[in-house]
């Protein structure tokens, strides 16, 4: 089994406050079987305006991977 993470932003999203949304999605993938589980989902906007996509999209896997992927991948650890 493998742990598999993907983010996305927009860059200046939101018109009104020029802030980016991040998604992510997270599932657990079989290897062996091809097939894969959702783990978690979701999205938020952002909490300052980013000045390029490079930077919204690092803040977003930044935020998926620290606030998602990390505490599962800890959890199927223990």
């Amino acid at each position: 089994m493998k742990l598999r993470a993907w983010s996305d932003a927009d860059w200046n999203g939101d018109a009104a406050s020029t802030k980016s949304t991040n998604g992510f999605w997270l599932e657990l993938y079989a290897i062996a079987s091809g097939r894969s589980w959702p783990i978690a989902w979701g999205s938020s906007k952002q909490t300052a305006t980013s000045s390029s996509i490079a930077e919204a999209e690092t803040v977003s896997a930044s935020i998926g991977i620290r606030k998602e992927a990390l505490p599962v991948q800890i959890l199927f650890e223990a």
